[in-house]
């Protein structure tokens, strides 16, 4: 039996698309089970090494320090070698430090930039998938999963690249890589995090 050549362009055409679908499907079931792994974090602190590279300036900047996060929206980055102090809020950021202190009100880009790096740390990734093509990339050879996302055509981003490493628990990140451009990136590795423990909401405020 002779196959028309509708059927035979259906045939070909599903061939092709069977493998993007299943791709798709096995990305939106990683985003879910990290979503759904997340859903009841509460806090979330602990150590980091800091590694950014500024083509411009041709050099690379070292810190470390501790991350404090309690969900859903306020973070704060302490910076040991600056002893200075950054925090993330619904109302903007702000820093404190030895050299003076500074508030900023979040604009609405600026709102849309922090929301995604909140989603990356300890939200739903799903929610970035408005903005980024994201895909699930091999390991290093540890436990967990490594996501790497990429601007959509025609999405204006802060980052060219994001590169996320999770614990195998799903929740904790264990490494972070921001490319803003060809020669500028951050590297976080973070060390053990712990989960949920009690913080004090005043230190999660934003300072006057």
């Amino acid at each position: 039996m002779k196959l028309s050549r509708r059927a035979a362009l259906v045939g070909a055409l599903a061939a092709i698309a069977s493998p993007k679908l299943a791709a798709a499907d096995t990305i939106d079931d990683r985003l879910t089970a990290i979503a759904n792994a997340r859903s009841k974090l509460k806090t979330l602190s602990g150590p980091f090494a800091q590694s950014r590279t500024i083509g411009l300036l041709a050099t690379k900047v070292i810190s470390t320090g501790k991350l404090t996060l309690v969900r859903p929206d306020r973070l704060r980055w302490d910076v040991n070698e600056e002893q200075v102090s950054y925090w993330i809020a619904p109302e903007g950021l702000a820093y404190k430090g030895q050299q003076g202190h500074g508030r900023l009100a979040a604009t609405q880009k600026m709102s849309k930039d922090l929301d995604e790096l909140r989603a990356w740390l300890s939200g739903d990734p799903r929610t970035l998938r408005d903005r980024y093509d994201i895909t699930e990339v091999p390991s290093d050879g540890g436990p967990g999963v490594v996501l790497e996302a990429t601007p959509k055509s025609g999405q204006t981003t802060h980052f060219a690249r994001v590169t996320l490493t999770l614990d195998a628990d799903l929740v904790r990140p264990r490494k972070v890589v921001l490319v803003e451009g060809a020669r500028d990136k951050t590297d976080i590795v973070f060390g053990e995090l712990t989960k949920d423990a009690a913080i004090d909401p005043s230190v999660m405020r934003l300072p006057d």
